[in-house]
C-alpha cells in the first residue's frame, strides 16, 4: 500500500472542495480520503471560546494516527472521517482541504509525510479577490465566509515558493475558477511522482558533531532584525511594548536554541533567512 498527503492551498471559495469531489470519483486504483476542515472546525469565525491552534493540532494528530494505522494494519479498517468506508489493499491519498494560507500551516503535514515515509504534494489554487468574492456570494448561507476574512487571507497568503523552500517542489498551480479536466493529467502526474518519491527523513547529525557557529551567528542576526521589525510594528499599532518585547525575546531565544540543537534544520546560504523567519513566525503562533 502506498500513501500520499495532498495539501490544498488557497483562500476560501476557489474550488478546493469541488476539486476533491472530482478526485473521489476518479478510477485511479486509489482511495481519496477527504479531510474537510470546514466540517471539522467550528464555523463561528469570531469566537473567542475556540482555541483554533488546539483544534488544528487535533486534526493533524488524527491524520497522523490514521496514516500509522494504514501502514501497519493487516486487516480492513475504518476511515475516521467516513465510517461507512473500509480500505482494501490499494493506494491511499489523504487530501487536506483547508485554506492553508500560512506556510507554517502546511509544513507540519510535510513533516508528517517525512515521519511516515509518505508522498507529499501541494495544489495551489490561484485566484483574484474578485473571483473569490463572486463565488463566495453564490454559496449557501451555511458555507458563506465573511468578505473581510477572505481579504485578510489573501493579503497574508504565503504562496508556495519551491525556489526558497525545496520541500514545496512538488506543487501544482491551478487557476480558479477551474475545469477539472484541464488539470487532471497534471495532477495525476505529480501524484505518481509523490508515490514514487516518498519523503525521507534526513540522516540525524551525530550528537558529538559541533554545530557550525557561523550558522548560529547568521540565524541570530536574522532573529534580531525580526524582533526589531515586530517591535516597530507594535509601536505603530500602539500595543503594549513591554509585553510584546518580552514575548518576542523569549521566542527568539527558543528558536535559536532549537537551531543549535538541530531541532530546526537550517544551513548557511540563501535559504537560511527564510527558514529562520518561518520558524520564528510559527513559534509566535503557538
Amino acid at each position: 500500500m502506498r500513501i500520499s498527503i495532498v495539501v490544498l492551498v488557497g483562500i476560501p471559495a476557489v474550488g478546493k472542495t469541488q476539486f476533491t469531489s472530482c478526485l473521489q470519483v476518479e478510477n485511479y486504483h486509489t482511495k481519496f480520503i477527504h479531510v474537510n476542515y470546514d466540517k471539522l472546525l467550528p464555523r463561528d469565525w469570531n469566537s473567542t471560546n475556540v482555541c483554533w491552534k488546539d483544534e488544528r493540532k487535533k486534526i493533524l494528530n488524527d491524520v497522523d494516527s490514521f496514516i500509522e494505522l494504514a501502514t501497519t494494519s493487516t486487516a480492513p479498517f475504518k476511515n475516521p472521517w467516513d465510517t461507512s468506508c473500509n480500505f482494501p489493499d490499494d493506494h491511499i491519498v489523504v487530501v487536506i482541504d483547508d485554506n492553508m494560507y500560512f506556510r507554517s500551516m502546511r509544513l507540519p503535514y510535510y513533516r508528517l509525510a517525512e515521519k511516515n515515509s509518505c508522498g507529499f504534494l501541494q495544489v495551489f489554487f490561484k485566484s483574484s479577490l474578485e473571483n473569490a468574492l463572486l463565488l463566495n456570494s453564490s454559496r449557501p448561507i451555511e458555507q458563506y465566509v465573511p468578505e473581510s476574512i477572505i481579504k485578510t487571507m489573501l493579503e497574508d497568503l504565503d504562496e508556495p515558493n519551491p525556489k526558497e523552500n525545496p520541500w514545496e517542489l512538488n506543487t501544482l498551480i491551478v487557476n480558479s475558477p477551474l475545469d477539472f479536466r484541464d488539470v487532471k493529467n497534471g495532477f495525476f502526474q505529480l501524484l505518481e511522482r509523490a508515490f514514487d518519491n516518498p519523503v525521507r527523513a534526513p540522516a540525524p547529525r551525530p550528537a558529538s558533531a559541533p554545530f557550525h557557529q557561523s550558522v548560529v551567528h547568521e540565524a541570530d542576526i536574522v532573529l534580531r532584525k525580526l524582533v526589531s521589525e515586530y517591535i516597530q510594528g507594535a509601536k505603530a499599532e500602539k500595543k503594549d511594548l513591554a509585553v510584546m518585547s518580552k514575548r518576542l525575546i523569549r521566542v527568539k531565544e527558543d528558536v535559536l536554541e532549537n537551531i543549535k540543537t538541530g531541532e530546526i534544520g537550517v544551513t548557511s546560504g540563501d535559504s537560511l533567512a527564510d527558514s529562520v523567519k518561518e520558524a520564528f513566525r510559527s513559534a509566535l503562533q503557538e
